[in-house]
């Protein structure tokens, strides 16, 4: 299934995107897969990730991973910002 998920970071979206890469692999490792990645042209503290996955259920496991929570901080990002939508082919 596909899930696209927005939120906000502090940091700009450079620097989240440059530790999402760094890290790819590791997520990817987990059955979660980036499909795209982009921030708004007017707003670049404003960003969205298409995932491919299993299940809505393995994605939100596997996000509360001690390894990839722990990503959060050094990309700037605002948990309480984040908003979920699953998608239909």
């Amino acid at each position: 299934m596909k899930v696209l998920i927005n939120f906000e970071v502090t940091k700009g979206y450079e620097q989240w995107k440059s530790v999402v890469k760094e890290h790819e692999a590791k997520i990817e490792g987990l059955g979660v897969k980036i499909i795209w990645l982009g921030a708004e042209k007017n707003n670049p503290k404003k960003v969205h990730v298409c995932f491919e996955c299993e299940s809505l259920e393995k994605l939100e496991e596997n996000m509360k991973r001690p390894e990839i929570a722990a990503l959060r901080e050094p990309a700037g990002r605002i948990e309480e910002s984040t908003v979920v939508i699953p998608l239909v082919d």
